[in-house]
């Protein structure tokens, strides 16, 4: 009888250049490697979420009568050397939304960051326990991520692209605002170094609960570099 095998490689892959072959890699359960990526990032611990500093407190979303993208709700920069995958928003007001509030998801091809914000809390989806050193030693790559609790400033956006859009309507019973490639949502790689934010026309301020999921890969995931 024949074995068929793959190297292990949950937290090590190996990137290998176009028109090369290289052997099959699996998880520690002996699985192979194959389309659910949420699952394969979650086990490497590529996967991070970030929330308002104060676990069960609400951030503020400034009052911003007209939609401007130079002053977002969250952000964050993404280094040269990573791609960010967005898996999540969700940003649930406190309030009802009015009329014309909406929010806009985009990106830009620089670091953009200028001034403000308020540091999220910055959590390992995969950090399950604090006794576990080998998941602790897992931290996020990303730079400058903040939340608009204290007003942000962004520098002018180059080569800006809007990845998702929403608006609402007054009375619709806090509908929360979520963009989830776990619900079909259309994924999108963003490689550095580049700026990755969320900014909300609100024509008041508003408090509001919200949780941003990302995975972050090396940068051979999208090119040979």
């Amino acid at each position: 009888m024949v074995e068929i095998a793959a190297a292990v490689q949950q937290q090590t892959p190996t990137y290998i250049s176009d028109g090369q072959s290289g052997s099959l890699s699996g998880n520690r359960r002996r699985a192979l490697h194959v389309a659910d990526q949420y699952d394969q990032w979650l086990r490497a611990g590529q996967i991070f979420e970030a929330h308002f500093a104060t676990e069960g407190g609400t951030a503020t979303i400034e009052a911003n009568a007209t939609l401007d993208l130079t002053e977002p709700f969250f952000r964050l920069t993404v280094p040269s050397s990573k791609i960010l995958v967005p898996i999540q928003v969700k940003i649930a007001p406190t309030v009802v939304w009015v009329t014309a509030d909406a929010v806009v998801m985009y990106t830009a091809d620089t670091n953009t960051y200028n001034t403000g914000g308020a540091a999220p809390d910055v959590r390992n989806l995969a950090h399950i326990s604090s006794t576990d050193s080998a998941i602790n030693s897992a931290t996020s790559s990303m730079e400058s991520i903040y939340d608009g609790d204290s007003v942000l400033t962004e520098n002018a956006l180059t080569n800006p692209r809007i990845l998702d859009v929403a608006n609402f309507r007054t009375g619709g019973l806090f509908p929360p605002y979520e963009y989830n490639i776990l619900k079909g949502d259309p994924m999108v790689m963003i490689h550095g170094a580049s700026s990755w934010a969320i900014a909300v026309q609100a024509n008041g301020a508003l408090e509001c609960f919200y949780t941003v999921k990302w995975a972050e890969l090396d940068k051979s995931e999208l090119v040979n570099a």
